[in-house]
């Protein structure tokens, strides 16, 4: 008998521990995926990832300023029932980031809680990395055209772009690089202009301009 309730012990104990065990999911991961990796100042980014328990359970997106202390939930949400989860967030600095799924009890099932690995996301400044305009006089009687390049960083591809010029407002888009190029032909007489370009407010981000480029019509024939 003693044998027997030995043997009874033993797999009431394996019972008790399996029901806490988290199950496999082998896309599962502790790590806090980002997108943008390093947004800028109060831009939205993506906090996603996939919980090493394939079931709809509940989330939360906590951040702290420093690589020590206590966490600050931010953000909550349900996973789907194969554990994905995404969160859409800003901040005005770089912070830490983890996710964190408190222990629950689904289907009768109960699950440990998760604690995600720490993350630090660091935050991109906003630059004009290079701006140009060629050429930088032209000939009243002969117009050509001007080219402006910028380079902003970081890139974001297909935020809008403005062109000020003394003859009017010009819009263009940045591809993945921040680059963005533009092309037209002043209508103004002899005199010097400027040109200015500004990538707009960008999902949050504030926007960001050149300084003005300067160029000249001139009396050619003079």
């Amino acid at each position: 008998m003693r044998a027997i309730r030995l043997l009874l012990l033993a797999l009431f104990a394996f019972t008790a521990i399996a029901i806490v065990v988290e199950p496999a999911n082998a896309a599962g991961s502790k790590t806090l995926q980002i997108y943008h990796p390093k947004p800028m100042k109060n831009e939205d980014f993506s906090a996603y990832g996939t919980l090493t328990t394939p079931v709809a359970r509940q989330v939360k997106l906590q951040y702290r300023n420093k690589n020590s202390g206590s966490w600050t939930t931010t953000l909550s949400t349900t996973s789907s029932t194969y554990g994905t989860f995404e969160m859409v967030t800003h901040s005005s600095r770089s912070r830490y980031y983890r996710y964190y799924a408190p222990s629950t009890t689904v289907g009768g099932h109960a699950y440990a809680k998760i604690v995600g690995y720490s993350k630090h996301v660091v935050l991109a400044s906003q630059k004009v990395e290079y701006a140009a305009l060629t050429p930088n006089f032209v000939c009243d009687y002969d117009t050509g055209p001007l080219t402006v390049f910028v380079d902003f960083s970081p890139g974001r591809q297909g935020r809008d772009v403005s062109f000020a010029t003394p003859d009017g407002t010009f819009f263009r888009k940045e591809d993945a690089n921040g680059r963005v190029t533009f092309t037209y032909t002043p209508l103004q007489g002899v005199g010097t202009y400027h040109v200015t370009a500004t990538a707009f407010a960008y999902e949050g981000a504030a926007g960001k301009s050149t300084s003005d480029l300067q160029f000249s019509i001139i009396d050619c024939l003079d």
